[in-house]
């Protein structure tokens, strides 16, 4: 190219189009600008991340203040301390910049700062000249600067109080984002009192689950209908810093269902997310929410952080599937409704499964879900009955593999543990209880024993001692009947024992069900009542409530033609009322009565579902116990007393009746579905797979009640431990025991997973010819022999009175 000049005169020589430069740059001219890309690329991302650091570590710092800080005081706190390290620094820093002696120095530079300086101290002290020997143009001059500085001061102090409460209001009443990685997310929606109850059980469950953990795990709560402040004012009533074991309280206003709102809780970075149901809307409407925020979170993938396990409860069978077909596999949808009739349905024949059932999935609890892992293999190889004698502070249950959602509970009693299987326990809340003791703590030598099966045959089924009541008339006297302490009568405080209905079930599989609290919960409900866990072949159903029959009947046309086992049948009937349900029913027709709520017993107002409020709840408490103590007081009037009565409770943990307590007489199952289904979604995300452990138990075992009687000698002195071994050789789980009181004052004593190797080695009669202790057990036996018409310890004809025995050696 020629040499030139471009029109601005630059010298053009050399100069080339720059892709011709870059075609003909060396290699090493080529290394040379790679290397300094490369450079600039790196200062570059070191800023942004050295911005970003700084700007997450305000943010940070912040996230734990407003975390840390509970009121006013809290900040009048900080702002102490500041202050204080402030005027120290001040200190230092002024007796390092004047230090003492220094000179006084000349120049304009001087004079130009004490000028400045005594301005600033006019400005900040009034600090005004004399009245007399100072010229009047320097005192209005004075006066000037220290009115324009006051109005400054007091301006810019506004302005500082005004953004101060800015950031309170934000931080403090709205909360800024979530600054926690692997912790629990709940998601709930907060629009009626038991959507409060059901976050409040599962705080408590997860809390519960740390107390032997150092320093707890941090819980997120976001609730779409109550604010920050009021949800932690309820919480610091419900929860107290002394049943948080540690765990940190997180609480957020926002919908499940704004993505910006599961941001800001990091959600992403959560270990577990659990979503729950809204009990203010129909079940459909639930799911439909549910699913869609289920949604949102299998979506949300954070790079850095491995998706969360997220739990889902859904209450009807469409959502079911819906969830399954439109999720990944880290969403876990949890049918709470099937799970509530299910346990409903069992509790017909063995009410003590009430109790059993509520501490399976409550971690406060002496015999809950839990996993073992046998790092060491020193159990590998091991027959179930074996694996006992190793814990003390829990029930080996079963075998599994947690990887493939797989077990096997209650397990062959010829079975080993597999190398690859860990161990199901029940578990209590002792540190130790998931730690296998380096030996066994008892031992039986083979051979000694001299029980065997035929003791078993022999005495299975054999029902519970009863006391009746004197059968003179219940006019006036009702409630001195129940075991009254109040009463002067000495027979009236005479109650009948609880007798365990398996037989009266099966001779007699008719259940009476008063209420309606909804379709898809009725529905379920006599789904369950038809499966093998319900009644018998031939059993009957029969429906009270205030429902138009033709709006009823529709729903059941749909059922009957998938029932298998029982048939069904709607009368119209107020079952609140004593008379028209004498009228409706014989009593004495049923072996069993269920009292659920009714959406037509509050005329009042037009519900939707549950959305009941607090009073509205034990407003309706109170009209199932009517319910209930009507069908007890005809059950009496008509001389029969075996009857197994389930209520269902919708308030929360408030003080219950005798006609509720699981621990008092008459013995009545209180199902709470909210409080349930809350301890099953905290126990699947606290253990995964619970649920298929809990859905295995229900396919593969039965719970049973027998009589001490059919495992120990009448007078035999035998330890805990020995008891486990004989059940396990029948292929049966003992569970824990119960002693049924002599009268109705006294409560009933149920003994879940001893603790310790002491309790259980210690030698007990558990046999004294009484049939006043019972064991519970999981086996694969579901039916027992019939009970003999003899045995029974009373006339149902006669009703006279049982002498009651004194039941020894029973700690």
């Amino acid at each position: 190219m020629r040499a030139g000049r471009d029109d601005n005169g630059s010298d053009t020589r050399h100069t080339a189009p720059p892709s011709i430069n870059r075609n003909r740059l060396s290699d090493q001219d080529t290394s040379v600008a790679q290397k300094v890309h490369w450079i600039r690329n790196k200062v570059s991302r070191k800023g942004e991340k050295k911005a970003g650091g700084w700007d997450e570590f305000w943010q940070t710092l912040l996230y734990q203040y407003f975390l840390w800080r509970k009121d006013t005081w809290s900040d009048l706190q900080l702002f102490m301390v500041i202050n204080t390290l402030l005027l120290l620094l001040g200190g230092v820093i002024q007796g390092q910049m004047v230090p003492s002696g220094e000179g006084e120095s000349n120049g304009g530079v001087f004079n130009f700062w004490n000028s400045l300086y005594s301005i600033l101290k006019i400005i900040l002290g009034q600090d005004l000249p004399e009245e007399t020997g100072v010229a009047i143009a320097e005192q209005i001059f004075a006066v000037t600067i220290a009115v324009i500085g006051l109005a400054s001061f007091a301006l810019i102090l506004a302005l500082i109080e005004q953004v101060v409460l800015e950031v309170l209001e934000g931080n403090v009443r709205k909360g800024s984002a979530v600054m926690e990685e692997g912790h629990y997310v709940l998601l709930c929606w907060g629009e009626s009192s038991r959507d409060l109850n059901q976050a409040i059980r599962i705080v408590k469950e997860i809390c519960g689950s740390h107390r032997n953990t150092a320093g707890g795990v941090a819980i997120a709560v976001l609730c779409q209908g109550q604010e920050k402040l009021g949800m932690e004012s309820l919480f610091e009533t419900a929860v107290p810093e002394h049943l948080r074991y540690g765990c940190r309280l997180v609480f957020r206003q926002g919908s499940p269902l704004d993505p910006l709102a599961l941001d800001l809780i990091a959600a992403q970075k959560a270990k577990a997310v659990i979503i729950a149901g809204d009990y203010s809307q129909r079940c459909r409407e639930s799911d439909a929410q549910v699913l869609r925020s289920a949604v949102l979170m299998d979506e949300a993938v954070h790079s850095s952080y491995e998706k969360p396990l997220i739990i889902a409860e859904m209450q009807t069978e469409d959502g079911l599937e819906l969830i399954k077909y439109s999720c990944s596999s880290s969403v876990r949808p949890i049918f709470t409704t099937k799970i509530n009739t299910l346990r409903t349905a069992r509790l017909l024949r063995h009410p003590v499964a009430s109790v059993v059932s509520h501490n399976l999935f409550d971690h406060n609890s002496p015999c809950f879900i839990g996993i073992y892992y046998d790092t060491q293999e020193r159990l590998v190889g091991k027959k179930i009955s074996e694996i006992m004698q190793y814990f003390e502070y829990a029930t080996p249950f079963g075998f599994g593999r947690t990887d493939l959602m797989e077990f096997d509970l209650n397990p062959d009693p010829d079975r080993v543990m597999g190398r690859d299987e860990q161990i199901v326990l029940l578990q209590s809340v002792h540190p130790s209880a998931t730690k296998a003791l380096e030996a066994p703590f008892i031992s039986f030598k083979s051979g000694e024993d001299t029980w065997d099966i035929d003791v078993f045959m022999a005495n299975a089924g054999k029902v519970t001692a009863v006391y009746q009541r004197d059968p003179r008339s219940l006019s006036g006297r009702f409630n001195s009947h129940w075991g009254s302490t109040s009463s002067s009568d000495e027979s009236t405080t005479r109650f009948f024992a609880l007798l365990e209905n398996q037989d009266r079930t099966a001779s007699c599989p008719n259940v009476l069900i008063c209420g309606w609290p909804g379709n898809s919960y009725s529905m379920a409900l006599i789904k369950a009542l038809d499966s093998k866990l319900g009644l018998e072949d031939g059993g009957s159903v029969t429906i009270l409530n205030l429902h138009e029959e033709s709006e009823i009947e529709g729903i059941l046309d749909s059922l009957r033609g998938g029932l298998n086992n029982i048939t069904v049948v709607h009368k119209k009937c107020d079952p609140r009322n004593i008379h028209e349900l004498r009228s409706a029913v014989d009593i004495r027709d049923f072996s069993a009565a269920i009292v659920l709520s009714d959406t037509k017993w509050i005329v009042d107002r037009n519900i939707s579902g549950f959305a009941l409020s607090s009073s509205e709840m034990m407003r309706m408490d109170a009209l199932i116990l009517t319910c209930q103590l009507n069908i007890r007081y005809l059950n009496e009037e008509t001389g029969f007393s075996d009857i197994s009565i389930i209520a269902e409770k919708l308030s929360g943990e408030s003080k219950q009746t005798r006609f509720e307590d699981r621990e008092r007489l008459p013995i009545g199952a209180a199902i709470n579905s909210a409080s349930f289904s809350a301890k099953s979604l905290a126990q699947e995300a606290l253990i995964p797979g619970s649920i298929e452990i809990y859905s295995n138990v229900d396919q593969s075992c039965a719970l049973q009640v027998q009589d001490s009687s059919t495992f120990a000698f009448e007078g035999e002195a035998i330890s805990y431990a020995c008891l486990q071994s004989r059940c396990a050789s029948l292929q049966m789980i003992l569970l824990g025991y119960y002693v049924i009181p002599e009268s109705a004052v006294e409560k009933v004593k149920l003994i879940l997973n001893p603790q310790g190797a002491e309790e259980k080695s210690k030698p007990i009669v558990w046999n004294d010819g009484e049939c006043r202790c019972k064991l519970v057990l999981a086996s694969k036996h579901e039916h027992v022999p019939a009970v003999e018409k003899d045995s029974v310890p009373y006339s149902s004809d006669t009703l006279d009175p049982v002498p009651s025995k004194t039941l020894s050696h029973h700690n």
